[in-house]
């Protein structure tokens, strides 16, 4: 502020068109600097809601996009990867890392504009699904199981791939029903 004061003073001959430019100035980084602010708070909401892994839904953000629509049906599909310990175990932690950023972008290839995708911990996947009968679910629920089964990852640069098999449990959703409650019974 004082530099600005001080460059405004060499410029200016007129303290009175000093003291408006400043004032001008203060506004301009004021509204800068509040632009700036609410663009970190915006990125930093987004960041609690992504899973940094995958760049889906985390569990907080499956949570956020259910709040307000609990009256909606709702069904949940949890996908539940099988042995995932032993891609990790075997070929390492980022082998890992990139089966699960494949889940992820298999899932949300196959899921509904409408469905929500995401992360609910560690292997599992949770895809919420708005205004869907069970015939439906159930289709999709399929549909991720054979994409799932019939899907070969590349593990490391020689080549080396695994298969990926996971179990699903699929569940409608009462208005009240938690998705804690929906993921326990969908186990």
């Amino acid at each position: 502020l004082c530099t600005t004061l001080i460059l405004f003073r060499s410029y200016l001959r007129d303290f009175s068109e000093t003291i408006d430019l400043l004032n001008r100035g203060i506004t301009i980084v004021s509204l800068s600097t509040v632009g700036w602010l609410g663009e970190q708070i915006v990125s930093a909401m987004r960041a609690s809601k992504e899973d940094q892994l995958t760049k889906i839904y985390n569990r907080r953000g499956i949570e956020a996009e259910r709040s307000g629509r609990e009256t909606q049906p709702t069904a949940a599909i949890l996908i539940d990867l099988d042995d995932f310990k032993r891609v990790n175990d075997t070929w390492g932690l980022l082998s890992g890392d990139l089966v699960l950023r494949e889940v992820a972008d298999m899932l949300t290839t196959i899921a509904r504009n409408s469905d929500i995708v995401g992360r609910w911990g560690g292997d599992e996947f949770l895809v919420l699904l708005w205004d869907a009968k069970w015939t439906d679910t159930q289709k999709i629920a399929e549909r991720f199981y054979r994409m799932l089964s019939n899907a070969r990852v590349e593990v490391n640069a020689d080549g080396a791939y695994t298969r990926i098999s996971a179990s699903l449990g699929v569940v409608q959703l009462a208005g009240d029903t938690t998705l804690g409650e929906a993921v326990k019974v969908a186990q």
